[in-house]
């Protein structure tokens, strides 16, 4: 009988133990049990996964603080997708910091003329979701036309526009 106890308490203890890990990331969880620090920089750039933020003139900086989360989140690469990678990599800039701090690595391709939406979402398999706020190229290229090859996230900034609030190129 004694061993009966031993034995039902250690199964308690463990299930206790379950019950915590079922919240956490996979990461997460490989910290935990190895006991050594994971960052994202472990996983090999071939195997990690990808969010897409479409952006067209304007990028509101709650819009690009939400991709970095979703990003860290996912442990996941973040591409950049507009009509003119210049103006993309300006808007960028002062979010550079962030991305860093947040160990997001962040690409910028240029979607311009017909179809290269689409041929994007092609050689991407890896794509989580894409991340639109009207007015850009992805939003323009599914508006009711074509299914979405991933899920489309809209994130609109309602706030109003106070100076310095959007990061955007004057004409």
């Amino acid at each position: 009988m004694k061993q009966l106890t031993v034995k039902l308490k250690s199964i308690l203890a463990d299930l206790a133990q379950a019950n915590a890990g079922e919240m956490l990331t996979t990461g997460a969880k490989a910290r935990l049990l190895s006991g050594v620090s994971w960052t994202a920089q472990h996983r090999p750039a071939a195997q990690r996964r990808e969010v897409v933020l479409a952006v067209g003139s304007m990028l509101p900086p709650r819009v690009m603080r939400y991709a970095i989360g979703v990003c860290r989140q996912n442990d996941a690469d973040l591409w950049v997708l507009a009509r003119d990678a210049a103006t993309a990599s300006h808007m960028l800039a002062p979010f550079r910091d962030e991305r860093i701090a947040a160990e997001v690595e962040c690409r910028v391709e240029e979607v311009s003329g017909s179809g290269a939406v689409s041929r994007f979402f092609q050689r991407h398999s890896r794509t989580l979701c894409a991340i639109v706020t009207g007015g850009d190229p992805v939003s323009e290229t599914f508006a009711g036309r074509h299914k979405p090859p991933v899920p489309l996230v809209l994130v609109e900034d309602t706030a109003p526009a106070v100076p310095g609030e959007y990061v955007a190129l004057a004409d």
